[in-house]
């Protein structure tokens, strides 16, 4: 994860998967892409938020919602304390709002998050398809 002038970049390693009925895929397969960005370009974060569980016994007794800024979510992912997978994105007008996993390798594993934030629009980078990585 890295902050370029005013663009939010999301660096994957292992690319993302590209479906097969996505115009820019010429295969049959969906298939992963080679390592890859998002660009989220001149982006404003509104909301970082985990949802940490308290749990007694192994039963859940509540839920916090706790805030985080763009800077302790950055560090987390790029020391390895943290991985970050991307669930879901809804958009409206300039709003995006993504619904994540945090991953972990301590207990609990793994944290629900929320991204909301606002930009002008959201470039997806790689290079190549990799047709020896079907889904």
């Amino acid at each position: 994860m890295a902050i370029r002038k005013s663009d939010l970049l999301f660096i994957f390693d292992d690319g993302f998967w590209i479906s097969s009925d996505d115009e820019r895929n010429p295969l049959k397969n969906t298939v992963r892409t080679d390592k890859s960005e998002v660009q989220i370009v001149h982006f404003d974060v509104s909301d970082i938020y985990i949802f940490k569980e308290h749990r007694i016994f192994r039963r859940l007794v509540s839920t916090n919602r706790v805030s985080l800024s763009v800077e302790q979510l950055m560090a987390n992912i790029n020391c390895g304390k943290w991985e970050l997978e991307f669930i879901n994105e809804y958009h409206s007008d300039r709003d995006v709002l993504y619904q994540c996993w945090i991953w972990m390798n301590h207990s609990p594993f793994h944290i629900e998050c929320q991204i909301t934030l606002d930009c002008d629009k959201i470039v997806y980078h790689w290079n190549n398809l990799c047709e020896n990585k079907p889904w």
